[in-house]
């Protein structure tokens, strides 16, 4: 996980301009909670504002559990631990079922601007997203920074990350129709396809499958999409 902070930080100071460095933690101060929604049939599961790590995985429950680590480091005296605790308790994941059966996990940073907030300190901070899905269920994700994991999933997948890597591993015996293109940054896929538009910093990877082919739509601004049978 630290190694993944470092570099999502990293690639997140390019894009804003801000100088890079790292420190060696002292101290650690954690906050983790624990959801779990029913999710209807064939239903949607909605992250938006997400920071960190996330990382989704199918299992055979018709529920979504959502388990957030919040971290925050270098903080040494027993006053700037507790202070630490309060502020990654002010951090909110919500997880809401709404009427049409579809669920909504929402991240809200007491800032107004998450993504700088997600950034301050460049090493002080981490969000871990560990998250369990219906295997049939559709996805919607709107990442700002770090990594992103689904694996197992055989919904469609709708997924964009500012800044960070995709990486999907998907059921194999599944057929897919796949749009995915990074503007800085490559795409891998273990399915055949064309790739299009690419150029020296970006590449775009399409493969149009049939008209029963699940549909897989990813974009990401800086970092690399990679697809994997399972």
């Amino acid at each position: 996980m630290r190694r993944s902070l470092i570099l999502w930080s990293a690639r997140a100071a390019v894009v804003l301009g801000f100088p890079v460095w790292a420190a060696p933690p002292r101290q650690t101060v954690q906050v983790v909670t624990t959801d779990r929604v029913d999710l209807g049939p064939g239903g949607t599961v909605r992250l938006t504002h997400s920071s960190g790590d996330l990382n989704m995985e199918a299992w055979d429950q018709p529920a979504v559990e959502i388990t957030v680590t919040r971290t925050a480091f270098r903080h040494d005296t027993p006053q700037e631990q507790e202070q630490a605790k309060r502020d990654l308790d002010r951090i909110q994941v919500s997880a809401k079922r709404l009427n049409n059966g579809d669920v909504d996990v929402a991240t809200d940073f007491p800032s107004r601007n998450r993504l700088v907030r997600a950034l301050r300190g460049f090493g002080d901070f981490n969000l871990d997203y560990r998250i369990k899905v219906p295997r049939d269920a559709k996805l919607v994700i709107r990442h700002e920074v770090g990594d992103v994991t689904v694996e197992g999933v055989a919904g469609d997948i709708d997924a964009r990350d500012r800044a960070g890597d995709i990486v999907l591993q998907l059921p194999g015996s599944a057929r897919y129709a796949v749009d995915a293109k990074c503007t800085v940054g490559n795409v891998y896929s273990d399915w055949e396809g064309t790739n299009r538009g690419s150029n020296l910093v970006g590449q775009r990877f399409i493969n149009t499958g049939d008209a029963s082919a699940h549909h897989v739509f990813l974009r990401v601004g800086i970092g690399g999409i990679t697809i994997q049978r399972q």
